[in-house]
Order: C-alpha cells, then sequence, then structure tokens
C-alpha cells in the first residue's frame, strides 16, 4: 500500500473535504491520512505533515493545502507554564478541544491557541477573556511582513523535506490571500525566494483551491451564508488581489469568492479533476 499524507486548514479538515473524499475514493490501494485542522496556519500545517510522513517507512506521497498568512499557532506547555495552563483549560472547557498534533501529542498536555480563534462568531471572546489577551497581544506585536516570511519558511521547509526524502509532494493554496505589499520589500523577498514556486499548483493568476472551484460553477456552503438572502455561498469583495506565483498585485478591483467552506460536491470536483490525476502521476 502507499501512503498519502494530507494537511491543510478546515478546507482540509473538514469532513466534506477533497481529502476525505480521497480516503473514500483509493481505499483498496492507498492509505490516506488527513492531518488537517481548522483554523491553522502554515506552521501546524507543515509541521503535522512533515510528523507523520516521518512516521511511515513505505512508500509515500505528500498532498498540502497550505492557508492563510496571517494565521498561526501559540503553544502552551502543562509543564512549562503549569498555572496559565490551568487558568486556560478552565476558559476551553465547553471549547475547542483540537489542540494537539495528531495522536504524537497526548491533548492533556499542551493547550495551542489559534489567531483565528477570535475572528469566528461561534467563539463568545467575552467569555475567554485570558485567550482574547494573549492572542491580542500576540496580533499586536508580531508584524504582517513575520508572519508572511514564516509562512514562506515553513513551506520552503516541507519542500525541501520532501526533496530531500524524496517524497512526491503537491501543494496548493485553499484561496488567494489578499496580502498587501511588505513594508520591508527586500527582507521579504529574499525569503519569499527560498521558495520553489514552480513546485506550487495555482489556478489561473495565482488562484487556489477556492478559484478553481468557483469558475467551475461551485459555491460555498450556503447553510454558512449568513449574508445573502436567499444564500449564494458567495460574497463580493473589492480590494488589491496578490499573485503568489509573480509576486505581483492587482490593481484595486472587485470580484466574487467561495463565502465560508466549500460545498461536498465543489471538493469532489476537485478531487477527482486536480488531486487524483496528480497522485496516477506520482505514485
Amino acid at each position: 500500500m502507499i501512503n498519502i499524507v494530507t494537511s491543510g486548514c478546515s478546507f482540509t479538515h473538514d469532513p466534506d473535504s477533497w481529502a476525505n473524499v480521497l480516503q473514500k475514493k483509493l481505499s483498496d490501494k492507498y492509505t490516506v491520512t488527513n492531518v488537517a485542522q481548522g483554523g491553522v496556519g502554515q506552521e501546524y500545517i507543515v509541521r503535522s505533515a512533515i510528523m507523520k510522513l516521518q512516521q511511515l517507512t513505505t512508500p509515500k506521497l505528500c498532498i498540502v493545502q497550505f492557508s492563510g498568512f496571517w494565521r498561526a499557532t501559540l503553544h502552551l506547555d502543562k509543564l512549562e507554564n503549569p498555572e496559565l495552563f490551568e487558568k486556560l483549560k478552565s476558559e476551553k472547557i465547553k471549547w475547542d478541544t483540537r489542540q494537539c498534533y495528531n495522536e504524537s501529542i497526548k491533548i492533556d498536555n499542551m493547550i495551542m491557541l489559534k489567531t483565528t480563534d477570535l475572528n469566528h462568531a461561534w467563539w463568545d471572546s467575552s467569555k475567554l477573556e485570558l485567550t482574547s489577551k494573549i492572542i491580542n497581544g500576540y496580533n499586536l506585536a508580531v508584524s504582517s511582513d513575520q508572519r508572511t516570511m514564516l509562512s514562506y519558511e515553513n513551506i520552503s521547509h516541507l519542500q525541501m523535506y520532501c526533496k530531500l526524502n524524496k517524497i512526491p509532494l503537491l501543494c496548493f493554496f485553499g484561496w488567494q490571500d489578499c496580502l498587501e505589499h511588505p513594508y520591508n520589500i527586500e527582507l521579504v523577498n529574499q525569503i519569499r525566494e527560498q521558495v520553489d514556486w514552480k513546485n506550487i499548483w495555482f489556478h489561473k493568476n495565482g488562484g487556489g483551491m477556492a478559484e478553481w472551484m468557483l469558475d467551475n460553477g461551485h459555491h460555498g456552503k450556503l447553510e454558512e451564508d449568513k449574508t445573502n438572502n436567499p444564500p449564494t455561498g458567495l460574497e463580493n469583495v473589492r480590494g488589491h488581489r496578490l499573485n503568489l506565483q509573480t509576486n505581483k498585485k492587482s490593481e484595486k478591483t472587485e470580484w466574487k469568492r467561495i463565502m465560508g467552506h466549500p460545498t461536498a460536491e465543489a471538493h469532489e470536483a476537485f478531487c477527482r479533476e486536480i488531486i487524483i490525476p496528480w497522485i496516477k502521476e506520482n505514485d
């Protein structure tokens, strides 16, 4: 059996995701392990993928969906800071419990705070006073330039690991991020050059999975669309789009994008048209 390790954020962790579709479609010849996690950025996505790849000794492939550049994950270890750990744990009793690296790290030993945790309507941040204080402090102190460089470094890390270990790698972005030009362009662009951009799949003009789905007639889950009446699963966005493939920013314009998470039909089509053909060429 050939092992396929998949990683990403909620666009890959979702029960309907392309990675979980893949598990059903290829169960006869491949073992698919999905280590994705909702709300995470490149650091978690890459680390989870490499940890799982290291555990496997049989032939393997790696397929990774990258996430938003602003996302970060903060670790709080019980042994290092037991008092703070207990205070945070009491806030998280009825909160998100997905806070470990797969089965490798016991959930009781570590709390993982995600910068996305305070940006979703389903979390009541008024009840998360300490969590909010920590994440807001991080957001205030860590610049967009630094987060962009960390994203580039993590992507490069995954590419170098797979190249060194002769593991075929397919990677792509979940959506086209609307990044502003860096404040320190020289520094950020030097780090950007570490990435092998030819090793990343793009849909037209630097688009990702969501842009492919949109161009192929798909939309976001209607039940997640609380804006349109009736719901369409789409939203209008105005601003500058950054083409990561060319590192060029578009003129200010308006476009449509998928609202929320893609539908099961969109994931199935992406898996069938993009993912499975790549697997057949590289196994």
